[in-house]
């Protein structure tokens, strides 16, 4: 759909007539991303109205951040000073002094800074350099585009948008980057996804390998051990990746708040499983608060991705990678319709809840289901992390945290998860041990 609405940007800039530039005109620059659920919303919904109310005095550069080139003008952009470390993610409108983000903030802004810049005798382009031969570029390509396209579909589609004007956009064949492009737009945090991935994979090998030995009556030696060393590292790497955001984050306490506190908590996760003892029943027996201090720190991280999908606002992202443009891509939404927020954060409450379950009545169901959900919880971290270096070509650090946490509890719940199995039993046994040696 915004392909097919720039085609129409492109033709209505050759079959509107052309006003001698005697009248105003405000200048400026939209970033978007053809993946991005909010860039849709902004340009097909919103732009239209607010085209039709200037006309021609008012011409915006389209630039998607998807391409090379798009991405080189944004990150020029920032280099010349125009936009903050905080500033990021699309949509985004640049006009004069402004900086507009968000499909909120766009269509609330956009009519009454046009309309003081025109008072103002207009705006120029924004200083972005080689940013005036873009624009000569697109309109050059808009009109050739438009001579090519003469057809009887492309005159009614003119027709039926007669109210727009003839704004120009870089050339469609950028619109889909390759994968050696989405991978080089953020080479350090698309490899960090890239490890996650590898991190999740090695696990789910690792539990088919457990529940198989288990089966066979093969009790592995290895499990307990690999257990302690896989839960620690995971809590290590999700502490530090989520610290890169409280330490690269500048203007938003609430954001570094809550990244720093994310840290404490997985840091203190770290503590438990070092002073854990590797028991016959399981790992950790005794740390009874390991598993509620992890899961609050997975709350925390969900909880913060459902707010910034479910209101739209800009994601702090931190150090490293683009959390924006994951969060308003199309894939943000599960089915198009549920944040995938959301399903994290049902996701770290049910586990809690059967955590408390396991606890008061000792039954290794409910090890079996922790187990089980971890699993889960895995596989659909599997899926999300893969789109981010492949599919999205951004990667968001908040989303990883909560990937590796996943990866943390389902080796934590691995060995007394494979004993449950194995015993076949409903309730815990008489040694005096509980069940689950984590609850």
């Amino acid at each position: 759909m915004i392909k097919r609405f720039l085609i129409v940007v492109f033709l209505l800039a050759l079959v509107l007539p052309v006003q001698a530039q005697t009248e105003p005109v405000v200048f400026g620059v939209f970033f978007y991303s053809p993946t991005c659920s909010h860039c849709h919303k902004v340009i097909t919904e919103d732009w239209p109205g607010i085209q039709a109310e200037f006309g021609n005095q008012l011409q915006v550069l389209f630039i998607n951040v998807n391409s090379y080139d798009g991405l080189a003008v944004m990150s020029s952009a920032r280099d010349a000073g125009l936009l903050t470390d905080e500033q990021q993610g699309v949509p985004m409108l640049l006009i004069g002094d402004y900086v507009l983000i968000g499909d909120l903030d766009i269509p609330a802004r956009t009519p009454g800074i046009v309309r003081d810049g025109l008072a103002a005798g207009g705006i120029d382009l924004p200083p972005i350099p080689g940013i005036q031969e873009m624009y000569d570029q697109a309109v050059a390509a808009s009109q050739a585009q438009a001579t090519a396209v003469a057809t009887a579909e492309a005159t009614a589609v003119i027709e039926a948008a007669n109210s727009l004007t003839g704004n120009p956009a870089l050339p469609l064949p950028d619109e889909t980057p390759t994968l050696s492009e989405r991978l080089a737009a953020d080479p350090i945090a698309n490899a960090l996804a890239i490890g996650v991935l590898v991190a999740l994979a090695f696990s789910l090998g690792a539990v088919a390998l457990a529940v198989t030995q288990q089966a066979s009556g093969t009790v592995g030696s290895w499990l307990n051990s690999a257990s302690h060393w896989a839960t620690l590292i995971a809590l290590l790497v999700a502490a530090g990746l989520i610290l890169t955001v409280a330490l690269g984050n500048t203007g938003e306490v609430g954001e570094a708040l809550l990244a720093a506190t994310t840290a404490l908590l997985l840091l203190l996760g770290v503590v438990a499983v070092g002073r854990g003892r590797e028991e016959s029943g399981g790992l950790l027996y005794g740390v009874s608060w390991l598993v509620p201090v992890i899961l609050v720190a997975g709350v925390i991280v969900a909880g913060y991705l459902t707010y910034v999908e479910v209101t739209a606002n800009t994601a702090v992202c931190g150090i490293v990678g683009d959390c924006n443009a994951v969060q308003q891509s199309a894939y943000a939404r599960l089915f198009g319709v549920l944040p995938v927020g959301v399903v994290g954060l049902v996701g770290y409450f049910g586990l809690l809840l059967v955590w408390i379950w396991g606890k008061v009545t000792g039954s290794r169901y409910a090890t079996l289901f922790l187990l089980g959900m971890a699993l889960v919880g895995v596989i659909f971290s599997l899926y999300l992390t893969y789109l981010e270096p492949f599919v999205i070509g951004a990667t968001c650090v908040w989303c990883l945290t909560s990937a590796v946490i996943m990866i943390a509890l389902l080796w934590l719940f691995l060995p007394d998860g494979v004993i449950a199995l194995a015993s076949g039993q409903g309730s815990a046994p008489q040694s005096g041990k509980p069940a689950t040696t984590h609850v």
